[in-house]
């Protein structure tokens, strides 16, 4: 787990499946999160974003398991990191350096 460098919230890092880009998680599962986790692959990449796109998102949020919500969604800062990070403030990297 990290944190954010520009509000110095616990952040964990999700790779979406359609873009490759990694995304901030506000790094405790809430009620009103959107975002659930599929676990890291073996070869230690992050845990990959699951949207309520997928097939099985209705029946995984109904068993209980753990909602996140996107940290740009409950950064104070968000605005300096909208479409580029600039800033560099989210510039660090996950686990694998992507």
């Amino acid at each position: 787990m990290t944190r954010c460098r520009s509000c110095e919230a616990h952040i964990i890092w999700a790779r979406n499946q359609q873009t490759e880009r990694l995304m901030p998680l506000d790094a405790k599962p809430v009620t009103t999160g959107t975002l659930l986790l599929d676990p890291p692959p073996r070869d230690g990449r992050e845990p990959v974003l699951v949207t309520s796109t997928h097939p099985l998102y209705a029946a995984r949020v109904g068993a209980g398991e753990p909602l996140y919500l996107s940290h740009f969604a409950t950064c104070p800062n968000a605005a300096a990191h909208r479409n580029t990070d600039q800033l560099g403030l989210f510039a660090e990297k996950g686990p694998s350096g992507n």
